[in-house]
């Protein structure tokens, strides 16, 4: 009996023994599991921005600053692998992520919105200071307080160097008191940001080389801009994108402001412009919805064909037809008019590319006049006239109708005075006569007359025209009767803001 007893005693232990040791096996085990997990996981949120638009279902929050400060907005190896080459600190510094080659700004409270203007040198004319003059001029003391303008550098050319540091002179000596307030700030993109395969990327579209590297660099400066605002202004309300060459109208900060307070919180944009990628304003809490998706085909697509279909993506059910009227229209993408924006460049930031894009809707300075008082030189009758500043001394009709002259003391790029017409006239001859040398002639665009083409009407289109001859301080465009354009609108836009800019005369001979 008590070896019996004793063995089951024993059998009793070894089972309780294996069953202890199954146990702690376990539980070790699942506590490696678990840290492993938790490692992982602390990995994933230091490199992923956790959007508040997952935590409030469409619905702003108030204090984005509760969000941990040293998160990394997010993987950026899965659309950029070049960056996993780079050393921790070089990119993604968790203390300063996507630190910029050259930052320059004063201190200032967080702003409620954000400017943000990608800039590329432009060897024929820059716009950047006529850009920036104009965005200040109309700006009210009330609107600077909450407003913060974010100019990017974006160049990344052999001669880089020297250009930033011209356009950063520049800078410094027009808008130091800006930057001092810290109203303006610019910046320089990091060199690394860039793939080193950027010139080489597969053309998609038919697109030329020159076109697909300068289109996919366009696409990841946008997408550094929004990153970097998203970061270091989580805090603001909107985010707003323009481009370096517009003009702004007057009161815009709180034109938009208003609107986009009006329309509540579940859209994705309040577009300001019907061009390009100018004046659309974002919450800045939806910028990584949307870098992301630039960022996922910025090789494939331009800019403001994926943010088309972002919408589409987002909002659209992929068999439902007129989705975007039914769905997106002025529903998550408003459409505000007038337009607050034009653009003002002729040249682009594409080497050779010319453009003539205009909001027909934006009228800064229009005065309408006598159409028939404006015939008693021999020129066609004048309904109208506009320009982009109201600083000239005398009318826009005067060397029109050889009362007198009008100049305009400090000109800049860009700057433009039109003549739209009471009737449309065929053109034969443009002179214009100068009262002060410039060193370079002002260019001429004109508005072609609308066609009918297959019983449709045609968009009416603009088109510079080139002077048959210049000096320093007359112009000539001349053409035979076959070749000679039927125009609505004469517009002169100013090429050289070094000298005082005067008319003296222009003659128009039409028939």
């Amino acid at each position: 009996m008590v070896r019996r007893g004793t063995s089951l005693r024993s059998t009793v232990l070894k089972v309780g023994t294996a069953v202890l040791l199954l146990y702690l096996v376990r539980k070790w085990t699942e506590y490696e599991v678990s840290s492993k997990y938790e490692q992982l996981l602390a990995v994933e949120r230091a490199t992923t921005f956790r959007s508040p638009m997952d935590i409030s279902n469409g619905q702003e929050v108030a204090h984005l600053s509760k969000e941990p400060q040293n998160l990394v907005p997010f993987p950026l190896y899965d659309v950029l692998p070049h960056l996993i080459k780079l050393p921790a600190d070089a990119l993604l510094n968790p203390a300063y992520p996507l630190k910029p080659r050259l930052k320059r700004s004063g201190n200032s409270t967080s702003p409620k919105i954000v400017v943000a203007i990608p800039s590329v040198y432009r060897a024929e004319v820059n716009y950047l200071r006529t850009t920036l003059d104009s965005l200040f001029e109309n700006l009210s003391p009330e609107e600077a307080l909450i407003s913060k303008f974010i100019v990017m550098l974006a160049e990344i050319d052999s001669d880089s160097d020297q250009k930033i540091d011209h356009v950063a002179e520049e800078l410094k000596k027009y808008f130091e008191p800006q930057v001092e307030s810290g109203l303006l700030e610019f910046i320089v993109p990091p060199l690394d940001w860039y793939p080193p395969n950027l010139a080489n990327t597969t053309p998609t579209f038919g697109d030329s080389p020159e076109r697909m590297y300068w289109r996919t660099k366009q696409n990841l400066d946008y997408a550094y801009l929004m990153l970097y605002a998203s970061h270091f202004f989580s805090t603001s309300r909107y985010y707003v994108q323009l481009e370096d060459d517009i003009s702004a109208a007057k009161g815009y900060i709180s034109t938009m402001m208003q609107y986009a307070d009006g329309k509540g919180t579940d859209w994705l944009s309040c577009e300001f412009s019907k061009l390009g990628f100018i004046g659309k304003l974002f919450h800045i809490y939806d910028l990584p919805l949307i870098y992301r998706f630039i960022l996922m085909f910025h090789a494939d697509k331009p800019v403001d064909w994926l943010l088309d279909q972002l919408f589409e993506v987002k909002y659209c059910h992929h068999e439902e037809k007129n989705c975007v009227k039914k769905r997106i229209n002025n529903i998550k993408r408003n459409y505000a008019r007038p337009p607050l924006f034009q653009h003002l460049g002729r040249f682009s930031s594409l080497k050779g590319k010319k453009q003539n894009l205009r909001e027909a809707g934006f009228n800064r300075f229009r005065v309408a006049h006598d159409a028939i008082a404006t015939t008693k030189s021999g020129n066609p009758g004048v309904s109208h006239t506009d320009s982009s500043t109201d600083h000239g001394s005398g009318s826009l009709t005067d060397p029109y109708t050889s009362s007198g002259n009008f100049s305009l003391q400090n000109p800049h790029v860009g700057d433009y005075f039109l003549y739209h017409f009471k009737f449309p006239c065929t053109v034969l001859k443009i002179s214009l006569t100068m009262c002060l040398p410039t060193a370079k002639p002002p260019s001429v665009i004109v508005r072609k007359v609308a066609r009918i083409v297959n019983r449709r009407r045609e968009r009416a289109a603009e088109e510079e025209i080139m002077w048959t001859s210049t000096s320093s301080t007359a112009m000539e465009y001349s053409v035979d009767a076959d070749k000679a354009l039927k125009i609505s609108e004469l517009r002169f836009e100013i090429n050289d803001d070094t000298t005082p800019f005067c008319m003296e005369r222009i003659a128009i001979q039409a028939s």
